[in-house]
């Protein structure tokens, strides 16, 4: 079925040259480690890189920073950005690499009461109220995991009521899960 209000579920706007604090930064898009295993990066940090962390200094705050492969700071050209989904009210560094460098930086920093600014382009996720709204009006929503077994036994329970739905990936952070839709 087309539904139009598909198209405007989101939003998404940039800010240039947006700055904040390195404490600003609650997660990243790409990591060596497995992320949906930590609440934190302050976690993340503490599990698997325990030697960037094993100084609380100045000298081992500047040697995390110092990371090449932390590219909102050492390379302003890379594809590297930060997010933010409205929804969700956190930061993240969309980065394609130093993940666990950045992190060990940003636990010193806070034990240490030191700043680091950063500056680089901002994506900002937003939803549509107003398109969300027309949704609601036509069709009840719901909300099932994505999970393979879930999804068949309700398509195998709507085919068998011969009913109409259609269904929707949930942005993050609700990953796994499905908006289902019947008029």
């Amino acid at each position: 079925a087309n539904v139009p209000e598909y198209q405007r579920v989101a939003r998404e706007y940039i800010v240039l040259n947006w700055q904040c604090d390195i404490a600003q930064v609650d997660g990243f898009s790409g990591s060596k480690s497995v992320l949906e295993n930590f609440q934190t990066t302050d976690e993340m940090v503490e599990a698997n890189s325990r030697k960037m962390i094993s100084e609380i200094s100045q000298s081992k705050l500047g040697e995390n920073l110092a990371h090449t492969e932390i590219r909102i700071i050492h390379d302003p050209r890379s594809s590297d950005c930060f997010a933010q989904y409205r929804w969700d009210a956190r930061t993240w560094l969309l980065n394609s690499g130093g993940s666990h460098h950045f992190a060990a930086a940003k636990y010193i920093a806070a034990r240490l009461g030191a700043t680091v600014p950063l500056k680089g382009k901002l994506k900002v996720y937003e939803l549509d109220g107003a398109t969300i709204a027309a949704l609601r009006s036509k069709f009840e929503m719901f909300a099932i995991s994505d999970n393979s077994f879930v999804c068949n036994a309700f398509s195998d329970a709507m085919r068998a009521f011969r009913a109409t739905w259609l269904w929707h990936a949930l942005p993050t952070p609700y990953m796994g899960i499905r908006a289902i839709l019947l008029p």
